[in-house]
């Protein structure tokens, strides 16, 4: 009895708590009436996943997503999740709220999972779960809430770590083996895979640090390594793909060495432990704008904050003690913070000069090290202070001290004339800063107060750890949530779905360009000016996605429909660069020509419409519809090609840039022509008779008749997935005006099959049956005792 009244008392004075704040902060996505915007939650991730998950073949997520850029990776983009448990609700519910729910379910299942974790490794229930909220609560966690495929990495890590320390110790029983094979099965499907590569570094550490000295390591490293065969293969559909579309990508090509100094941990950004968003807001523009972009690789950061919390830092000078726990979370933190700085990439490109740097880009990926070591040191200082280790309490008292002299010494700094300067100067930014004293103020005052109720309680309540501390948690979680609500920051959906009435024209599939998304921003009518600065800077960063709604970007009808849109976008890559190499190149090429030439352009690759500002005059373009209340207009491209020609003449281009040459040309006749890349002897323009047997999404079957050599060329984005055959002999797919895909078809009469390639697909299905078969067989094997 008295057990079962201990958990009682556990579960309603530390966990209920720190639930119910959880629902509350996220009661909004909850019930569908807010949704996240920042970054890339609905420019990217929506468009991207809802087309993906809705448009499936008979084993899966399709290859390519035609919807998008001509046709982008689908399967085998990990950013989308394609394999991920959450993609399927986007086939029978709303995709903004399920993409809302992708979020708060991770959200809401992070305590849990680092709970688990740290009784992993020996913490008491209460300090476990301390270290759990300092987790969830922490800059770096409310961070993940910006990124799709980040934050199911954030709590799948924890979990294979604690899965797999309880597999290496033994006993090898069902639910352990599961459990581990589980972990490492979603962690390997849940997105990015540089911090995948992260969370299996910490699960490495944590077996060297457990298992040191210890007997048994081999035998028990056999069962690990069968574990974690059979997991790899169980999800061999995810990394199948990706394998596939990675070396044609914008990544593959260009690698990742020329941004190793983007997203380091820069040290003035410790200043944001102290003042959360410091160096300005993301969620405003203007005169409170992000100003820190030189402490960040001259961009916005990729975390938006990575304040631990000032309980947090008081309670690493506490101390956590010694052990194997404390061994391996310093371990973590101490290489998450080097690799972090960019030291670790610039070594690695010292052993290997453009190769193993370039695995670390956004170094600052690695604080999911630094977060999840931190959080157990200071989780276990909690179990310290608990126990009543005088040094731990003595320690705490300076720490209480000290912080309230430092942050009362800044507040009386920044308070006093030209404080704001002062600060500024020593930053090397400009005098124009100081509009951020006041908000810097705010920060300290709020940063005070609750620092002074923590004294408070403590004082007060020190005999009774078991009701101070549960309160002290749940205003940590508050105060953390407040000072860092811009990062978390929503936009109501109403608002996002009250989208003007799509109209009539383009048609369903129509393939279409959004000036916007090319940057075109001088295609406005002189009477029609384009959208100042100084208009946006009166815009917070709310209400520019609110507009974009309006003027009917793509992920506006994602909002609205089931499908992610009813057009086929074109020149639309999205920025984490495993789109192809090609299109990034196709949709750069556009922003630096003349409007004609544009025109040309867009109507070569078979783009049928745009979408731009009124009043737009450009010989080729066409207006078709007006909406005079947002200010946008549609436009016919008047001489677009069809999705498919056959074509006599031919131009080869050396290079990418002798490619626009030509398609720019107004001698270019690009309904008898086509560029292709590489060399060979030019053909006249000329047309060549054909009929179209098959067209979908995985397969495309012509017939052709001509009396010369000719060129199939489809309005599609060149891939490394397609194949081809002409009368059923393999034949090379080409690379066709710039971007698009052609195949080579020889005088008479010839059937032309071009597909989308599945055969790996079935490999890795053959491979997943494989690894569950193992998996089955570990699990039906009797059980052992310990291993060491």
């Amino acid at each position: 009895m008295d057990a079962e009244r201990r958990d009682d008392a556990f579960y309603l004075r530390w966990v209920l708590p720190v639930v119910v704040l959880q629902l509350v902060l996220v009661a909004g996505l909850m019930t569908g009436q807010e949704t996240l915007y920042l970054r890339d939650v609905l420019k990217t991730h929506l468009v991207g996943v809802g087309s993906t998950a809705v448009d499936w073949t008979s084993v899966g997520p399709s290859v390519l997503d035609l919807t998008r850029a001509g046709g982008q990776p689908a399967a085998g983009n990990p950013n989308l999740l394609p394999f991920y448990p959450t993609t399927v609700l986007y086939r029978v519910l709303d995709p903004l709220w399920v993409l809302n729910a992708h979020f708060w379910l991770h959200f809401l299942a992070l305590p849990w999972a680092f709970y688990w974790l740290a009784r992993v490794w020996g913490l008491s229930r209460e300090a476990a779960w301390a270290g759990a909220v300092f987790y969830t609560f922490s800059g770096f966690a409310l961070s993940q809430l910006s990124y799709y495929n980040l934050i199911p990495i954030a709590v799948w890590a924890p979990c294979a770590v604690a899965s797999w320390l309880r597999l290496r110790r033994g006993p090898f029983d069902r639910i352990t083996v599961v459990s581990a094979a589980l972990a490492l099965i979603l962690l390997l499907v849940s997105g990015d895979p540089i911090m995948i590569a992260w969370a299996l570094v910490a699960t490495g550490l944590a077996l060297v640090c457990d298992g040191a000295g210890q007997p048994g390591i081999q035998r028990a490293g056999v069962r690990l390594s069968l574990v974690a065969g059979a997991g790899a293969l169980i999800a061999a559909p995810q990394w199948v793909e990706f394998a596939r579309v990675v070396p044609t990508s914008y990544r593959g090509v260009l690698g990742y060495s020329a941004a190793n100094s983007v997203g380091r941990f820069h040290p003035y950004q410790l200043i944001d432990w102290f003042l959360p968003t410091f160096f300005g807001r993301i969620d405003q523009i203007g005169p409170a704008q992000f100003w820190g972009h030189d402490f960040f690789g001259g961009a916005l950061p990729l975390f938006l904050s990575l304040a631990p919390g000032l309980l947090v830092l008081l309670l690493w000078w506490v101390g956590p003690g010694g052990g194997p726990a404390t061994r391996w979370a310093l371990s973590c933190g101490l290489l998450g913070l080097v690799a972090s700085t960019g030291v670790l990439a610039h070594i690695m490109d010292w052993v290997s000069p453009g190769r193993l740097g370039a695995l670390t880009r956004f170094p600052v990926k690695s604080w999911l090290l630094v977060a999840i070591g931190g959080s157990l040191l200071a989780g276990a200082a909690v179990q310290r202070l608990q126990r009543g280790a005088p040094e731990a309490w003595r320690r705490a008292r300076w720490g209480f001290g000290a912080l309230a002299f430092v942050l009362l010494a800044l507040w009386l700094m920044m308070a006093s004339e030209g404080g704001g300067e002062f600060f500024a100067s020593r930053l090397g930014v400009g005098a124009a800063f100081e509009l951020e004293t006041s908000r810097w103020l705010r920060i300290l005052q709020g940063q005070l107060l609750l620092l002074g109720f923590w004294i408070l309680l403590v004082l007060f309540l020190r005999r009774r750890l078991d009701r101070s501390v549960p309160i002290l948690l749940v205003v940590f979680g508050v105060g953390q949530w407040w000072q860092l609500r811009s990062v978390v920051d929503t936009v109501s959906v109403a608002a996002v779905r009250q989208v003007a009435p799509v109209p009539e024209w383009p048609a369903v599939g129509t393939r279409l360009v959004h000036a916007a998304t090319v940057d075109w921003t001088d295609w406005q009518d002189q009477d029609t000016p384009a959208v100042t600065r100084s208009e946006v800077a009166r815009e917070g960063a709310a209400q520019l996605v609110l507009r974009a709604a309006r003027e009917r970007a793509p992920f506006a009808f994602a909002v609205n429909s089931v499908h992610a849109t009813r057009w086929r976008w074109e020149l639309n890559p999205t920025p984490e660069g495993l789109d192809a190499y090609l299109t990034y190149l196709a949709r750069d090429a556009t922003r630096k020509l003349p409007a004609e030439a544009r025109v040309r352009l867009l109507a070569a690759w078979g783009i049928e419409a745009v979408l731009a500002r009124p009043g737009l005059e450009v010989r080729g373009l066409h207006p078709e519809w007006l909406d005079s209340e947002e200010q946008i207009a549609g436009y016919r491209v008047l001489a677009a090609q069809p999705e498919i020609r056959l074509v006599e003449g031919v131009r080869y281009a050396a290079s990418p840039l002798d490619a626009v040459g030509f398609l720019a040309d107004d001698s270019f006749d690009a309904s008898g022509e086509v560029v292709l890349a590489g060399g060979g002897e030019t053909r006249r323009p000329g047309r060549a008779r054909f009929s179209v047997r098959r067209i979908d999404g995985q397969e495309i079957l012509v017939d052709t008749e001509g009396e010369g050599a000719a060129t199939l060329v489809v309005q599609r984005t060149f891939q490394s997935v397609y194949r081809a055959t002409v009368d059923g002999a393999p034949a090379p797919v080409l690379v066709a005006d710039l971007h698009r895909l052609g195949v080579a078809v020889p005088a008479g009469r010839h059937e032309v099959r071009l597909w989308v390639e599945e055969g790996p697909r079935y490999w890795s299905l053959v491979l997943s049956l494989i690894g569950l078969s193992v998996l089955l067989a570990l699990v039906r094997s009797r059980p052992r005792s310990a291993m060491v």
